[in-house]
């Protein structure tokens, strides 16, 4: 019996706006099981041989080595910072947001080139001073080749389609339906975990501002009244234009809830930049008021 399930609409919506992005970072760790130390170990303490396994750090301490450990993090950091959760490994990204992404993409890239090229250049004399390091413990054979180790660091970019459409399978009515439960619970799982991802990045960075443009107001114990200005950041005030940017051509589902929230708060930060907010009073309150406006309409 042929049996046709439906794919929710919001994810053939959602195909036309965004794609699927990965980013796969390798980084050789320089770590190295060693089975006789690991062997000698077990032996003198009368365990058995499954009992535990000995690491060698072969580049313990070596600087360079370490930053490009770190930015295989910044990387990761980077990319969850920059697309909403999808798949294990994998993200949404606005197709919106594809040019910027790109080049954040490319930096990031060119920056492990660089990084390794700089380990590359000492990585000969890091092993021979490994052999002092690790003394008995230090074998040549656990260091590939400067050769090996180019295509050890790198960046690695993939894309895919958000699936669209409609799929037929030949098999019996009731395997179906459980299918077609699973595939919209999980697909709705999906959907809404972003429409929340959106809205609070929305939240987060009004209640930022509605914070930095409120005044505090201190008394000296001599009767005077200091003021003083929370201490607003440009990279906040341009975060919020960019998610208004970014959600109005990136609204899958069609949420009216979510352009409301946009539009509301696109309509207060029109026109407005730091400097002005810094130095009047009068439009940081405005701004305060209507972005706790906002807030307090949406129960947010």
């Amino acid at each position: 019996m042929s049996v046709q399930l439906e794919k929710p609409k919001s994810l053939i919506n959602l195909s036309t706006c965004a794609v699927l992005v990965s980013v796969h970072t390798s980084v050789w760790t320089g770590v190295q099981t060693d089975e006789e130390v690991s062997d000698e170990i077990t032996t003198a303490k009368k365990a058995t041989r499954e009992s535990g396994k000995f690491n060698k750090f072969l580049l313990a301490g070596d600087k360079d080595h370490r930053k490009l450990v770190n930015h295989r993090q910044t990387v990761r950091n980077w990319f969850k910072r920059r697309t909403f959760p999808w798949a294990r490994g994998w993200g949404v990204l606005p197709n919106v947001e594809l040019p910027q992404f790109m080049k954040e993409f490319n930096d990031l890239d060119n920056e492990m080139t660089r990084l390794r090229d700089a380990f590359l250049a000492v990585y000969p004399q890091r092993v021979s001073d490994a052999a002092f390091k690790l003394n008995g413990m230090f074998k040549r054979e656990d260091y590939p080749t400067a050769d090996q180790l180019i295509d050890r660091f790198k960046l690695r970019l993939y894309t895919a389609e958000v699936p669209q459409g409609d799929f037929r399978v030949s098999i019996a009515q009731d395997i179906a339906d459980d299918l077609t439960t699973h595939f919209n619970r999980q697909a709705k799982e999906a959907i809404d975990g972003l429409l929340n991802r959106q809205i609070d990045s929305l939240v987060t960075v009004m209640r930022s501002i509605s914070e930095t443009c409120e005044p505090t107001i201190k008394e000296a114990e001599d009767g005077s009244v200091k003021v003083t200005r929370g201490r607003l950041h440009t990279e906040t005030l341009l975060k919020a234009i960019q998610y208004c940017d970014t959600f109005k051509e990136f609204n899958p589902t069609g949420d009216v809830r979510l352009e409301a929230i946009r539009a509301d708060l696109e309509r207060v930060l029109k026109g407005k930049d730091v400097d002005e907010l810094k130095k009047s009073d009068a439009a940081r309150a405005y701004v305060k008021a209507e972005v706790d406006d906002i807030l307090s309409k949406f129960g947010l």
